[in-house]
């Protein structure tokens, strides 16, 4: 019979391509590395009584006074008494989310209590023993001052706070402490706890050189930030700055010019202040540079808003040196008001014969110089200049009295009227009084005189004696006399440059250019 041959059958088994071999090494390896996974996986950390924990705020109940903190890593959540996370105003100061750090207090079966302290409601013989060795703070009232300092009751016992542990503060009396709830840290624990001292000094210090490290850890130069005025000295005001004290020095506490820090703050004022620098000092202490000027607008950055040119102001004297005086015009804007701008009329040595410091002052603003943060002032007014239509008061030709003021090579300066002095020269001197002329020429000696020119202007009057004719060697001694006076005003302007570097010339189109242009014109 012949048989139908159709196509082979090919069974699994029959795969050239099937190995068990590889198929049993596959199943140990999935079981290896599920065992891995099981050793490798999350375990509860199991957690002691009075170790400091950190955790998240992850909810805050209406309807409980619990509020639980995950404490992460696999550690199981906690709880904590909603009345722990709130003010003085009794407001939370937490919220969902927040970071929390807090001691573990107790276990109650799956529940794990924690605290920021250990309170009244916590009795136990050990409870005392266990918040000394872990460093727990317990909280306690002060019940009355003894000699050398407080009882206070911690726990159901009374304990004793000597006088120098309730503060890190110095405290005349210690009564403002009477009454008072706080947290202590357990120093001791002797004879079954009858004797118990505790100090809340400690506590703080350790509170306090926690958070210097927190926020020495967020600083930088250049951050901006709050602070509270702590303490007042000659050189400067220290800043609390969230825990850490910074110190403000007098040349950075404002703009304006401060002869004392008592004079810009006061202790307990709200600052804002500009880290300028992080270091230490000898003893490996934080030693931190703030500035409150650094941390405001710099008053030159909205000048015209403040000052403007040509406009008077009542100004007080700040500073007062050889060549002129500073005058304080706004808070943090000072000015020079040059010694030849403080008076018409009279030479001024110094300006401490016209003005001291702490003097209120009316000024004028001559020129503003922006780029350079310049101001020039002038006291001097217009109508008050004895040059103002001197001019018209003494045309050339009038015949008047002058006093002598004071005699020179080239001729005898001669004071017409109070603050006008002109040259008499020494040509018509001789002419009239020949060389025995000293006598007559002695200062506060009259004599009538006649006016020949008179420059507003340049401020320069030529004047000759009654019956004296002109010659060409009065000119030669009044140019002369020009030219001496040119060395003169050069040699002050020298002066004053090298000790100052505020330039009082007004400059082309500045208030002091307008005053002379107005001068001469009505001259």
């Amino acid at each position: 019979m012949n048989q139908i041959k159709g196509p082979a059958i090919q069974w699994e088994d029959d795969d050239a391509g099937f190995d068990p071999a590889a198929v049993i090494k596959a199943a140990e390896q999935e079981a290896e590395f599920a065992a891995l996974l099981k050793d490798n996986a999350p375990k509860p950390v199991r957690l002691m009584i009075g170790e400091k924990v950190r955790g998240t705020v992850s909810l805050i109940p209406t309807t409980s006074n619990d509020v639980l903190i995950d404490l992460g890593g696999g550690k199981r959540s906690g709880i904590i008494e909603k009345q722990e996370l709130v003010d003085e105003h009794g407001q939370l100061k937490f919220k969902v989310g927040d970071t929390i750090d807090a001691f573990v207090i107790a276990k109650k079966g799956a529940e794990i209590l924690l605290s920021h302290s250990m309170s009244q409601s916590l009795k136990s013989a050990g409870d005392l023993e266990t918040a000394q060795a872990r460093g727990i703070p317990v909280r306690g009232k002060v019940l009355k001052v003894n000699k050398g300092g407080y009882e206070v009751a911690v726990l159901g016992k009374t304990a004793f706070c000597p006088l120098s542990q309730i503060d890190v503060r110095f405290s005349e009396t210690g009564a403002e402490h009477l009454g008072k709830e706080y947290d202590f840290l357990v120093e001791k624990v002797e004879e079954k706890g009858r004797n118990i001292v505790v100090s809340r000094a400690a506590l703080l210090r350790k509170q306090a050189e926690q958070r210097s490290k927190e926020v020495l850890a967020s600083l930088t130069p250049e951050t901006v930030l709050d602070g509270t005025v702590t303490e007042i000295r000659d050189f400067g005001a220290f800043v609390d700055i969230g825990g850490v004290d910074g110190l403000v020095h007098i040349s950075a506490l404002s703009h304006a010019r401060v002869a004392h820090p008592k004079d810009a703050v006061t202790v307990g004022d709200k600052v804002r202040v500009k880290v300028l620098k992080i270091d230490k000092d000898d003893k490996g202490r934080p030693k931190i540079s703030l500035s409150i000027k650094a941390a405001e607008q710099d008053p030159w950055d909205r000048i015209h808003d403040l000052v403007q040119g040509g406009k008077t102001y009542t100004g007080r004297i700040v500073n007062v040196m050889q060549f002129g005086a500073f005058v304080e015009v706004v808070p943090g804007i000072e000015g020079l008001l040059h010694v030849s701008e403080l008076a018409w009329g009279k030479r001024i040595h110094h300006p401490s014969e016209v003005v001291k410091v702490g003097d209120q002052v009316t000024v004028t603003v001559k020129d503003i110089d922006l780029s350079q943060k310049r101001l020039s002032l002038t006291m001097k007014q217009a109508e008050d200049d004895p040059w103002y239509q001197a001019a018209q008061r003494f045309p050339s030709g009038q015949v008047l009295k002058g006093k002598v003021d004071k005699l020179k090579p080239f001729g005898a300066l001669v004071e017409i009227a109070p603050g006008l002095s002109g040259l008499l020269p020494m040509a018509v001197i001789k002419r009239k009084f020949g060389e025995a002329y000293k006598p007559q020429m002695m200062p506060g000696k009259e004599h009538e005189v006649q006016v020949v020119s008179l420059d507003s202007g340049e401020k320069r009057i030529l004047l000759t004696l009654i019956g004296v004719e002109e010659e060409d060697a009065d000119q030669k001694n009044y140019l002369e006399y020009l030219a001496a006076e040119e060395q003169a005003k050069k040699a002050e302007a020298a002066k004053a440059q090298t000790a100052v570097t505020v330039d009082s010339k007004p400059k082309a189109g500045s208030f002091g250019a307008l005053l002379s242009a107005k001068l001469n014109k009505k001259t």
